[in-house]
């Protein structure tokens, strides 16, 4: 019974503690493995900045490719003040013959700040969170944010994953008459 318990609660602490499920996509297409892990190299050439300085890990035997991102965002809070946070993530692409799977994960925040009126002020990290579940601290000594703008900054969030998932799956589907 010792056992069943002591398990029961190592299994809780490492859910309570692990990183946000990643935010994935698994679709199946009509492209050779190669195919596939040319045109994601070519996808993140187009995408990301400096390609070169945001791929961490690649792998084309294994058909895997692990990318870096940062996002800024600034929320603005009226009268020349707002706020800016910037969150770090992982994209990996993983293809193998006919399919693909990507998946988000990682997602950190590394700064955050309230800037205007010739000052700057540090103002608590917000993690990524899911729907209305904003963290208890997201002000300090009244600097920060609201829970309503908190929620739209994951929501802006969100919108840079799907948009990268949907921008991904037109670079697979257009068609090179070269």
């Amino acid at each position: 019974m010792k056992q069943v318990l002591f398990l029961f609660f190592c299994a809780f602490t490492l859910l309570a503690n692990a990183q946000n499920s990643p935010l994935e996509v698994i679709k199946e297409v009509n492209l050779s493995k190669n195919e596939l892990f040319s045109k994601t190299k070519m996808f993140i050439s187009d995408k990301w900045n400096n390609p070169k300085r945001s791929i961490l890990n690649e792998d084309k035997d294994s058909g895997i490719i692990q990318v870096k991102t940062e996002k800024e965002i600034s929320i603005n809070l009226g009268m020349g003040l707002k706020c800016i946070y910037t969150y770090e993530y992982l994209t990996k692409f993983r293809v193998k013959d006919n399919k693909y799977k990507i998946e988000i994960y990682d997602i950190k925040c590394l700064s955050a700040e309230q800037v205007g009126l010739g000052t700057t002020h540090k103002v608590p990290l917000i993690p990524y969170f899911e729907g209305d579940n904003t963290p208890d601290k997201l002000k300090s000594a009244g600097k920060g944010i609201s829970k309503k703008k908190a929620i739209e900054m994951m929501q802006e969030l969100r919108s840079e994953f799907s948009e990268i998932f949907n921008q991904y799956s037109k670079y697979l589907n257009e068609k090179d008459d070269f």
